[in-house]
């Protein structure tokens, strides 16, 4: 079989062809791979081709890439093969992720059931939901949770008293300062009293004292913002997409209370509040309808909540309670096993075959994977001496870039930037010119930006610096819409980064040049021994479908 390098090509046509799906074009000792399976393999290698950023290596599907993205999933196939022969499929961690596979495609299923039930909005739907969305009042209050606070600060403003100084002097809260002026509220924002009281009155009033279960308010309303038909109009596409992404919300919130109202859950609340990154995987932290999550569960999304909440806390010095994020991911995780365990007795997989042809595409996935990791991986082994000959061998492929020592002028016009080293090439002084005239924030030092390495430049600069020599300009260029001119004042050329500063890269090199090789001979032994059938007259009409 083929092993060429893989140009992907425009995979997701693939969903128009109008071939039977169920067909099948090849037979790995007897387990037929159909055109659906090699569809949605195809896509799967299309995205991971995208994640590595070779999606300009696309074009036009071939018979070349046909047969590699074929020969790939055999290969699949015979690695899933040889797991199950050799007891994989028996063992903890594929038992795991076979169960986790199964409810993520049972969920799906219950969401696409459960959001089927939206009805197609009409154009007064959407109206009304652009209108409460988008309409709003312009307003300043005074706040306090003290009645005779408040009862003051009325009697202040009906004597005539400035609201704004009213305001600084008597609310309480983080709109005090600036005279209670708290901007735009729009529907659904504030308490419904609030609500009820201030959407009533017309520009220029004042309420009376609004009580709330938060406190009691005083309210001026010093604006209206009304929703305009023409935007409506012009954005009623993505008016409809949040629609629906509400009604989805709601629907979502909806199924998940009911379920928890029928649910038996057990937090162990002490077990959770000791929680840590030493705690072991398997303790028991809580029970959905006697469904353990354990800590192993909980510790990865934990991380990656407080991760954002330690990113928060540093840019806006927002403080949060670690206990409240070890709540908030337990409930979550709460959530995840009250849906799967609904959609897995709602009998998804009994009913539907597509389904289960999907969760055995998962299988073939998971069995291949652990093959490459059991059975490959543990035999790759470095031997002494290796890394420093591959370095030496290789070493032009570790050089650092150049680097250039640069100065700058940034003008807004290239008629400017024309003017001005038309003056440098006549003899004036660059570092002058730039102090006089750039918009760059180097122009205090005379325009110098010091040394930057060549990977840090756009390819326009590169090719521009490429041309000239130490001493001269470069033409103006564009440049965030502006236009800079460049001198070169230096060049240090690339050298051999140390071997200890590469070592690990050359450790992955290695291990990947190993891993393939013994991977192809793994997989040559395998094609020996097995009965691979291609169905050749389903291949041709799979040709024939994209003009091959």
């Amino acid at each position: 079989m083929r092993r060429k390098g893989l140009a992907v090509a425009c995979v997701f046509a693939l969903c128009l062809w109008a071939s039977p799906l169920h067909a099948y074009l090849a037979k790995v000792n007897g387990e037929e791979i159909t055109a659906e399976d090699f569809m949605e393999y195809l896509k799967g290698v299309h995205f991971q081709a995208l994640m590595r950023g070779e999606e300009g290596k696309g074009g036009k599907l071939n018979e070349e890439v046909l047969h590699e993205v074929l020969d790939r999933l055999i290969d699949q196939y015979l690695m899933a093969q040889e797991a199950r022969r050799l007891g994989l499929h028996k063992g903890d961690e594929f038992r795991w992720r076979m169960e986790k596979v199964r409810r993520e495609l049972a969920g799906r299923m219950l969401w696409m059931e459960e959001f089927e039930k939206i009805q197609e909005p009409s154009r007064e739907e959407l109206w009304n939901f652009y209108k409460n969305r988008v309409e709003g009042v312009r307003v300043r209050q005074i706040f306090t949770t003290d009645r005779q606070k408040a009862e003051e600060a009325l009697r202040r403003l009906q004597s005539g008293q400035d609201f704004s100084q009213v305001a600084k002097e008597l609310s309480e809260g983080p709109f005090a300062r600036v005279g209670g002026r708290v901007g735009v509220i729009r529907r659904g924002q504030m308490p419904k009293k609030w609500e009820e009281v201030v959407f009533s009155m017309k520009e220029g009033e004042t309420s009376g004292i609004i009580q709330t279960p938060d406190g009691f308010y005083i309210v001026r309303v010093e604006g209206m913002k009304k929703a305009s038909q023409e935007r409506f109009e012009k954005g009623l596409e993505g008016i409809k997409r949040r629609f629906l992404r509400e009604k989805r919300k709601e629907i979502r919130q909806r199924l998940l209370e009911q379920l928890r109202e029928k649910a038996h859950i057990e937090i162990d609340r002490e077990a959770l509040e000791e929680l840590n990154l030493q705690t072991p995987s398997k303790q028991v932290l809580a029970r959905v309808n006697g469904e353990e999550i354990t800590a192993g569960e909980v510790l990865p999304v934990f991380r990656a909540k407080t991760f954002g909440y330690e990113a928060r806390k540093r840019r806006w010095n927002l403080e949060y309670d670690e206990d409240e994020v070890k709540e908030e991911a337990l409930q979550g995780l709460i959530d995840e096993h009250l849906i799967s365990q609904e959609a897995i007795k709602r009998g998804y997989f009994e009913k539907d075959p597509q389904l289960r042809r999907a969760l055995h595409r998962y299988e073939i996935g998971i069995l291949a994977e652990l093959f490459r990791q059991k059975l490959i991986s543990p035999q790759i082994r470095l031997k002494s001496g290796e890394i420093e000959a591959f370095y030496h061998e290789h070493v032009n492929l570790f050089y650092s870039p150049p680097a250039y020592h640069l100065r700058v002028i940034e003008v807004r016009s290239r008629e400017e930037a024309v003017r001005l080293r038309n003056e440098i090439s006549a003899g004036a002084d660059f570092a002058y010119l730039a102090r006089e005239a750039s918009l760059h924030r180097s122009k205090r030092r005379g325009g110098d930006i010091g040394w930057v390495s060549e990977n840090r430049l756009p390819e326009e600069v590169k090719k521009a610096l490429s041309a000239i020599s130490v001493g001269e300009v470069t033409q103006p260029l564009p440049q965030n819409g502006h236009y800079v001119i460049y001198k070169l004042e230096d060049v240090k050329p690339g050298s051999p980064r140390p071997l200890e500063e590469v070592k690990e890269e050359i450790k992955r090199e290695l291990w990947r040049r190993k891993f393939s090789e013994l991977l192809r001979l793994y997989l040559e032994k395998l094609h020996k021994l097995s009965k691979i059938k291609v169905d050749e007259k389903a291949l041709k009409r799979l040709q024939e479908e994209f003009n091959i």
